[in-house]
């Protein structure tokens, strides 16, 4: 059975959410950069974990590639990390949170009624 234990409200934005993070130390709750790595600022004192990820920081796909589906505007992040993400989920089939991320991402990136221009490698130049 799932309790509140195995969740974690996660809130994801482009940019750093300064007023909403404002707010939340206004509340007095201790908001901590870096946890678990950097990108991510972990709110402490809240009845169900809370975190908020911001995209523009992470580092590298290695952290990123669970949420190569919500990058917008960082091509290379996101095509990394989607990359990354068809990695394990080959090397593990079998995880179905890594099947239902890669379902998502390909159902959201390459949507048949998206315009896509060719890299110049596929293009022969």
């Amino acid at each position: 059975m799932l309790t509140l234990d195995n969740f974690t409200l996660t809130f994801v934005s482009n940019r750093r959410p300064r007023a909403m993070l404002r707010i939340l130390e206004k509340r007095g709750l201790a908001v901590m950069a870096g946890i678990p790595t950097w990108g991510f600022y972990q709110v402490e004192k809240e009845a169900v974990p809370v975190q908020v990820l911001v995209l523009k920081e992470l580092p590298d796909p290695e952290k990123a590639y669970m949420f190569s589906v919500f990058f917008t505007g960082q091509e290379e992040l996101r095509l990394k990390a989607t990359s990354l993400l068809l990695e394990k989920h080959l090397a593990e089939p079998a995880n179905p949170y890594r099947r239902e991320l890669l379902e998502l991402s390909l159902k959201i990136n390459w949507s048949p009624r998206k315009k896509w221009r060719c890299c110049w490698k596929c293009s022969g130049r």
